[in-house]
C-alpha cells in the first residue's frame, strides 16, 4: 500500500496481494535452545502447544 500511495507501483489490493506473494517469501522460525524455557513462556502466553513441537 506504501509504494502504491507513493506512485511506485500502481493496482488494486488483490493485485498488491499477489505483487508480495511473487517477489517476497515467507521465512519460518522455529524455537531452539532451552525447551523448557519455551514451554514455560507458552504456557504464560495461555497456549501449550509447543510441548508436541519443541521436543
Amino acid at each position: 500500500m506504501q509504494a502504491r500511495a507513493a506512485g511506485a507501483v500502481g493496482g488494486d489490493p488483490p493485485a498488491l496481494r499477489g505483487l508480495k506473494r511473487e517477489t517476497r517469501h515467507p521465512v519460518r522460525y522455529e524455537p531452539r535452545g532451552d525447551q523448557a524455557a519455551w514451554q514455560a513462556a507458552q504456557e504464560r502466553m495461555g497456549g501449550g502447544g509447543c510441548a508436541s513441537r519443541c521436543s
